[in-house]
């Protein structure tokens, strides 16, 4: 019988055995049950029309718009970010489906800028998701859409280097 679940996500089950009680990996309700896949994160149906009326000018990801979003032929968009501001660089590209799939496709976040040397000395690369349910190691963290919602987000980077921030998402 199910009676709840562990702090850790465990599922506690009442058993027969002497213990009594015991904590059991849920292999029906994971975290990383997403109907978008790995990589992505499901956005709620409230915030849909939102995404579907996304113009490049209406949509910001690290505080920053869009450089270019094109329709593509599901009905959803490819939304291109390029930014370089002499202290950090980032070169995303965010992929919607009508279905609510958000993707985002390999993220790179670069800080550490030397000036002198025209290079980044660190580097972050960036995914939706959870790290544990994928073969990557990482960092994970949640970011928010329109300030609402946690949604699952992870970044690899060199140890010591860095963290990377939230690539929190408005739509206007």
């Amino acid at each position: 019988m199910v009676i709840g679940r562990t702090t850790e996500g465990l599922i506690k089950i009442k058993t027969d055995d002497p213990l009594g009680l015991r904590a059991v990996p849920c292999a029906c309700c994971s975290d990383c049950d997403n109907e978008c896949g790995i990589l992505s994160v499901l956005i709620p149906e409230s915030l849909r029309p939102l995404f579907d009326s996304a113009t490049a000018e209406s949509i910001t990801m690290w505080g920053y718009p869009a450089v270019q979003l094109e329709p593509n032929e599901s009905g959803g968009w490819f939304a291109y970010f390029f930014v370089n501001d002499g202290v950090f660089s980032i070169r995303a590209f965010l992929y919607y489906t009508p279905n609510g799939c958000l993707f985002l496709d390999d993220a790179v976040y670069e800080t550490d800028y030397d000036p002198s040397e025209f290079k980044f000395l660190s580097r972050s690369n960036v995914y939706f998701g959870l790290v544990q349910c994928t073969a990557f190691s990482g960092v994970n963290g949640t970011f928010t859409v329109n300030g609402t919602d946690q949604f699952p987000w992870f970044y690899q980077t060199a140890p010591g280097l860095t963290s990377c921030p939230p690539p929190n998402i408005t739509i206007s």
